[in-house]
């Protein structure tokens, strides 16, 4: 099941609503947010004030590049 959020934006909030306005997803956006800090929430209510943990996990995992079997150098262009 679904649920649906509806967030307004007063006149003293633009820099909220034109800061989320250039991310690609704003759900997603809202959502890590939120899941930040429900961690960061149940990590003090553990009692793990100290404790430092990544605050998410890499959305493009980065692989090494593959040879794509070129054979010449950028200097072979004679720009």
């Amino acid at each position: 099941m679904s649920k649906q959020l509806k967030i307004n934006f007063t006149d003293k909030e633009m820099d909220i609503y034109h800061h989320i306005s250039k991310k690609t997803s704003k759900a997603s956006y809202i959502k890590d947010l939120i899941r930040v800090d429900m961690e960061r929430e149940q990590n003090y209510i553990n009692g793990n004030y100290g404790e430092v943990k990544p605050l998410a996990s890499p959305i493009i995992e980065s692989k090494p590049e593959q040879s794509q079997g070129f054979d010449f150098d950028i200097d072979d262009l004679d720009l």
